[in-house]
């Protein structure tokens, strides 16, 4: 029973950073990681699938040494952030502008294959999507642009609890919560789960960070917030019976939740050598014909299972890594975050590596969601826009 393991670590370091810190950004993050893991016990223990893998010693002490790696220096930043410098004001109000168009674009792109979703049962749009139906998957500049609002999203969420609580303009409120579902968006026509959870969790995160310097929520906002939040995990629950059945709904929606702590030991134990070298999970950094598409993996490698599952995203770099790089990749990870959140760099580079962090170890539990060639390169152009915005070099001034 290993396996255990996993929640008495996180349970530990939950209570600790409660007790410390309250119910902060960081305690989410561990409660998170603290849930899932249950869920992956209760699967050990009582699914017919899960039940016949084993779970290793060092399978787990493996994973929870790579995980604690990458996740202690975002939560020792998650502890101290602090708004009590505030940030440039009229940069921000550019940065809000400009990102949101890029998002929006997104949205308006899925608009005409709205009807069409709607007037069919989930259960059938899963399926169009998976022929490719409804989702726009064309090649072009509007596709990359697109591809840049969707990495914008995590970021216009922010942004709309960051204008709520210090600038309060409405204009810029109705403008960046629109612009921050465009993931969602998409999600919903290709009938998916992750992008909801991966929302809903970003909601969550960005107003506990916020939560401090909030003087109160107004109850039509905590009324509205309800209620997007009970939608959003009713679709879950209403996708996961269309694709897996009715019966058992909770078991499924628990299958998908924590079968990341299982089925990270099989794997472990299969790719104990590096296969891809970084070429699946930072497919954007290599040449398209080197490029190993995540969904193509079965086809790839040979092997006795099914390897479209998942194992966390610290098992998604087991394919690439093995077992010893995989480690020696997570201490690197570990040192490069450390540097850069204890530098003298700019805060607000700080608290955009902050964001997109928290966003990538929170969808972590699923796995790496960066490993798409687009995701990973659209996310270097963003970086690289907000920074040239955010800085001297742009100087007009919206008055919005």
């Amino acid at each position: 029973m290993w396996i255990l393991l996993y929640p008495l670590v996180f349970g530990i370091c939950l209570l600790y950073n409660l007790k410390g810190k309250g119910l902060n950004a960081s305690s989410f993050i561990l409660l998170l990681y603290f849930l899932s893991s249950i869920c992956g016990v209760c699967l050990h223990l009582y699914h017919p699938d899960y039940i016949k893998i084993e779970i290793s010693l060092q399978a787990v002490v493996h994973h929870l040494s790579c995980l604690f790696l990458i996740l202690y220096p975002i939560l020792q930043y998650g502890n101290t952030l602090s708004f009590d410098l505030l940030y440039n004001k009229q940069s921000f109000k550019r940065i809000a502008i400009i990102i949101s168009l890029f998002s929006l674009l997104g949205i308006i792109s899925d608009i005409p294959n709205y009807y069409l979703a709607f007037s069919q049962p989930l259960a059938a749009v899963r399926a169009m999507n998976v022929e490719g139906g409804l989702v726009n998957t064309q090649v072009g500049l509007k596709s990359y642009l697109i591809a840049v609002g969707h990495s914008a999203a995590p970021f216009c969420l922010f942004l709309f609890f960051y204008f709520r609580t210090f600038l309060k303009v409405k204009y810029y409120l109705l403008l960046l919560f629109i612009a921050s579902l465009t993931n969602l968006s998409s999600n919903i026509l290709a009938a998916g789960r992750g992008e909801t959870f991966r929302f809903i969790c970003q909601l969550i995160l960005f107003y506990l960070i916020l939560k401090p310097y909030m003087k109160t929520l107004s109850k039509p906002l905590v009324f509205s917030f309800s209620v997007v939040i009970i939608g959003f995990l009713y679709f879950v629950y209403s996708v996961t019976a269309s694709r897996f059945g009715s019966e058992n709904v909770l078991l499924n929606i628990a299958d998908y939740f924590g079968q990341g702590f299982v089925n990270y030991s099989k794997f472990y134990d299969s790719f104990q050598e590096p296969i891809f070298w970084g070429r699946k999970s930072f497919s954007g950094l290599f040449p398209t014909e080197y490029r190993v598409d995540s969904l193509d993996v079965n086809s790839v490698v040979r092997i006795g299972f099914y390897l479209n599952v998942f194992s966390t995203f610290i098992g998604s770099f087991l394919f690439d890594f093995g077992t010893c790089g995989t480690f020696i990749f997570s201490f690197i990870l570990f040192s490069i975050l450390s540097f850069l959140f204890n530098s003298k760099i700019s805060n607000f580079i700080k608290l955009f590596f902050y964001i997109y962090s928290c966003d990538i170890v929170m969808f972590g539990v699923f796995y790496y969601n960066l490993s798409k060639s687009t995701a990973l390169l659209s996310l270097i152009v963003l970086f690289m826009l907000v920074v040239f915005l955010y800085s001297n070099v742009f100087h007009y001034k919206f008055k919005l």
